[in-house]
Formats: structure tokens, C-alpha cells, sequence
């Protein structure tokens, strides 16, 4: 296992195609669903992956789920097993992530005694968070099929480049998402009222 701590990496090894076509996707497309999908299937297919993943943790279903994944082919199995990520194990997560900016897995992956490789399907893989203020939101996982060669600082250094693009447009959406959820129960408890609410 390998950890990168929040250094800032210069832009010259960076993929400059792949981030740019990137970027123009999320900014095309009104979906940032569709977008992000265009986004790891390029990914998948320029780096050689067979699974990208996108993984949240609901506190309000207490469950970890799939948002978003790509896979080289449809006929593999899901790798990661959701069902076993459950609240201790994104607690432990969270807490490890707050000081490391990628995990970048080979074999095995162990955090204060719960092995997570074979969580997250024992594949060699990239794992990226997410946060928002001190919350850990989403997962980002890029895995290979086999460990033919090492990383590299080329695919690492692209892949953290274009998550925390992508990382941004999320945590917008959620802002919306969360602030129409707002009104809308303001304007409910307005409405009971009698009186008028104005956005």
C-alpha cells in the first residue's frame, strides 16, 4: 500500500488529452451523470482498467452504495462488496483519508485490523476520497485486473487531476440538491401558516 499525502503535484504529468476531454465533457453535458460516465469510460479505456467505481456511504440508510461504475465488460462481476462497507468500516475509511489524498492498493490493504482488498474486491486499485468539510462523501476506486506494472506517477498523478474536478461538480450538485430539499420544507411549513415565502 502506498499513501499520498496532500502535496501538490505539478501539471506536466498529467495526461493533458484525457484531463481536457474531461473537462469538456462535465462542461457539455446538463447530466453530470452522463457526463462522468463518458468520463470513466475513457478513463477505463486509456488506462487499461476493469472497474471504476463511485461509492457513497448513506448515514441515513446506514448502507454503502454504488452511484456510479464502469466496467471493461459487462459480463464481469460486481467487484466491490457493498454489503460489508458498512458504518465502521467507512467510519475507519474516513478517518484514514483525512490525512491521505490517494491509497493506492497492490495486494493488501489493512486499517486498525479490518482488511479492506477484499472489500473492494482484492483487485490492485486507486482509491481517492472525497470530502466535504470533514465528512468523507464519495470513493473513487480505479482497479486493474492484474498488477502487470506499477502505477506510475503519469496515471496516479491524471486520475487525482480529474476526480477533484469531478469531486467539485458533486459537491455542487449536492448543495443544490441540499438546499432545494430546504425550501421545500420551508415553503411547506410557510404554507401552514398562511404565509408567503419567497426564494
Amino acid at each position: 500500500v502506498e499513501t499520498v499525502a496532500g502535496t501538490a503535484k505539478g501539471l506536466s504529468k498529467i495526461e493533458k488529452d484525457l484531463f481536457d476531454y474531461s473537462f469538456v465533457a462535465v462542461s457539455a453535458y446538463e447530466d453530470l451523470t452522463e457526463a462522468m460516465q463518458k468520463i470513466f469510460n475513457e478513463i477505463g479505456i486509456y488506462f487499461k482498467l476493469c472497474s471504476i467505481c463511485l461509492l457513497t456511504y448513506s448515514k441515513d440508510r446506514r448502507s454503502t452504495k454504488i452511484v456510479l461504475e464502469w466496467k471493461k465488460s459487462q459480463e464481469l462481476d460486481n467487484f466491490i462488496k457493498v454489503q460489508e462497507i458498512n458504518a465502521e468500516v467507512w467510519s475507519k475509511m474516513e478517518q484514514y483519508c483525512r490525512n491521505h489524498d490517494m491509497i493506492i492498493v497492490y495486494q493488501n490493504f489493512e486499517i486498525e485490523g479490518i482488511e479492506f482488498s477484499h472489500k473492494f474486491g482484492g483487485k490492485p486499485m486507486v482509491l481517492i476520497p472525497v470530502f466535504d468539510g470533514l465528512d468523507l462523501v464519495y470513493l473513487i476506486s480505479y482497479q486493474k485486473e492484474t498488477l502487470d506494472k506499477d502505477w506510475g506517477s503519469a496515471i496516479t498523478d491524471t486520475l487525482s487531476a480529474i476526480t477533484k474536478m469531478l469531486a467539485s461538480y458533486l459537491l455542487r450538485l449536492n448543495l443544490k440538491k441540499e438546499m432545494k430539499r430546504e425550501n421545500l420544507y420551508m415553503e411547506y411549513i410557510m404554507s401552514g401558516q398562511h404565509l408567503f415565502y419567497y426564494v
